[in-house]
């Protein structure tokens, strides 16, 4: 995303304004409705395409349709664990095009963090945070019961819980809001220490 904040102010905001508004409408759907919509993610994909390409030419479209294509691709394995729902994937596509691979892979890393801790405080408001933590702990203990005698007898499923489910949509938008401030504050910084403890 760096190659974004080194053009003209101009066109770092024809891409920042409408895929800002794209996740502050999907985190309210997510948060009201439990939806993203598809006549909101779909439209935008083409816009981000576009603006992409008007910031940073032909290699903006491209990188923004190799991010898409990957997420589209990486999105349909990970929705078979029910981690993540469809509406969900489709808006990291939409980012994918407007942001390419690696802003794309900044807003994801964020998101998970900020997903977490989103998920936390859902949990913990609607009263089933305890409940959640001994769910947890039954299940490490059964999979390493299940681990250690070979067995799958002390094996616990982790039943789903309506209470458990957050709106993911917010996640994201926390996770471009820590990108863009990552670019003009380096605050959070997490994504580039993460990087350079690797040796990267």
């Amino acid at each position: 995303m760096d190659r974004l904040f080194e053009v003209e102010q101009w066109r770092q905001l024809i891409v920042l304004v409408p895929l800002g508004l794209l996740l502050i409408t999907s985190a309210i759907t997510d948060l009201r409705e439990r939806k993203v919509y598809n006549k909101v993610t779909y439209p935008s994909f083409f816009i981000g395409l576009i603006v992409h390409g008007v910031a940073l030419g032909w290699t903006g479209v491209l990188d923004g349709l190799l991010a898409a294509v990957l997420t589209f691709v990486i999105g349909l394995m990970v929705m078979i664990t029910g981690w993540i729902k469809g509406g969900d994937i489709k808006l990291f596509i939409a980012v994918g095009a407007f942001l390419g691979l690696q802003g794309l892979g900044e807003v994801i890393f964020y998101s998970i963090f900020a997903g977490g801790f989103v998920g936390l405080v859902t949990s913990l408001l609607n009263g089933y945070l305890v409940e959640m933590l001994t769910k947890m702990w039954s299940f490490m203990k059964g999979l390493f019961m299940s681990l250690v005698y070979k067995t799958k007898n002390f094996a616990q499923p982790m039943e789903p819980d309506e209470r458990s489910k957050m709106p993911f949509a917010v996640a994201i938008l926390l996770g471009g809001l820590c990108v863009l401030s990552d670019e003009l504050y380096k605050l959070p910084g997490l994504y580039d220490w993460y990087w350079s403890s690797l040796g990267f």
